[in-house]
């Protein structure tokens, strides 16, 4: 979950692109790849998939990007390049784990596609669309050749993590993940993590103590709004439109009353979570143990967790609260707990 103003949206395989072998891993095939995401919206993502001796096909991880326009990297461009999702991808594909990744529908690059009617757009950018866009991406992955439907887990980031364990426990007859990894996740409800995003960030932006007390109490104001009827209010303060475009109403009325830790309640498989230890985003010490909490409650499913020294909510090393950790490497002690608890969790058949 990121503040600004891209947080939210505003407004069969492909040929093979290239065989590549990255550092000293399994030679990978790229593939463009699209699929039919809800009312048929054709998505598009990167396939990747490494050698593989296995009768039975490759395990294979669904990776899904965090809010707004991202891209099937982790990407915003030009205001944000992280690049997470790639590397990640990258790193998890030369481990023998095959890799999916697309475009949200948000993505700037679907704009023609977009309905024009209000009330069409609305139903467009729904809480759902969303999810179902995963399930879609989840069922395309598993039935690609060379890959074990068996094995088969989804590793989300940040609002990526929230539409994963939704669509882990939407009860999808086709859509049941083995794993999943959840990162950057936030434990509470979303409108209070808004909140508090505010109160941490509009004093970075140079906002007077008044200023702040009149920007959060119009926004309790038009998050009640949107959660009670699925409307945003006519007047949104400037320094709060970029949270609440127009169009999203429905979108926000799901959206903002989510419990995640509800959800990954429900989830009865093995569970990481991943958390940067200075995250900016999410807040370690009151998300985190609320995860960590529900995901020992079930009555099956492994949890472990794992946090990111002097990580940002991108997962890369940060030097404080003005630095957003957006360039750079992923940090590769992630990386390599990633796979290795994959190894113990999804690469052995069940």
């Amino acid at each position: 979950m990121q503040l600004g103003k891209n947080w939210i949206a505003i407004a069969a395989a492909g040929a093979v692109i290239a065989l590549t072998r990255f550092a000293m891993g399994q030679a990978v095939e790229m593939h463009d790849i699209s699929f039919k995401g809800v009312g048929g919206l054709e998505l598009h993502g990167t396939l990747m998939t490494p050698e593989c001796k296995d009768a039975a096909g490759c395990p294979a991880i669904l990776l899904i990007p965090g809010s707004g326009p991202t891209d099937r990297d982790g990407n915003q461009k030009p205001y944000v390049v992280t690049d997470l999702l790639k590397q990640t991808a990258e790193r998890m594909s030369t481990d023998g784990f095959a890799t999916l990744r697309f475009d949200k529908r948000a993505f700037a690059e679907y704009k023609e596609k977009w309905p024009k009617d209000p009330a069409k757009f609305e139903e467009f950018f729904s809480w759902d669309s969303f999810v179902g866009d995963a399930e879609a991406a989840f069922r395309i992955l598993s039935t690609q050749k060379g890959i074990d439907p068996k094995r088969v887990g989804i590793f989300g980031h940040s609002e990526g993590a929230i539409i994963a364990v939704a669509a882990a426990t939407a009860k999808a007859e086709s859509v049941a993940p083995n794993v999943l990894i959840l990162a950057g996740m936030p434990g509470r409800k979303l409108a209070d993590c808004v909140e508090e995003q505010l109160r941490d960030h509009l004093p970075l932006m140079g906002k007077t103590d008044k200023e702040i007390a009149e920007l959060v109490a119009a926004n309790a104001d038009i998050m009640k709004l949107a959660i009670e009827q699925g409307k945003i209010r006519d007047e949104v303060p400037n320094d709060l439109k970029g949270l609440y475009p127009k169009g999203f109403g429905t979108y926000l009325q799901k959206y903002l009353a989510l419990n995640p830790s509800e959800l990954v309640a429900q989830y009865a498989g093995p569970v990481l979570l991943i958390q940067g230890e200075k995250d900016a985003q999410t807040n370690p010490k009151l998300d985190l143990p609320l995860l960590e909490a529900a995901s020992k409650a079930r009555k099956s499913g492994s949890v472990e967790t794992f946090i990111v020294k002097d990580g940002s909510h991108n997962l890369k090393r940060t030097s404080g609260p003005l630095d957003p950790g957006f360039t750079g490497p992923v940090d590769a002690d992630m990386l390599n707990k990633t796979v290795n608890w994959l190894r113990t969790n999804l690469a052995e058949r069940k």
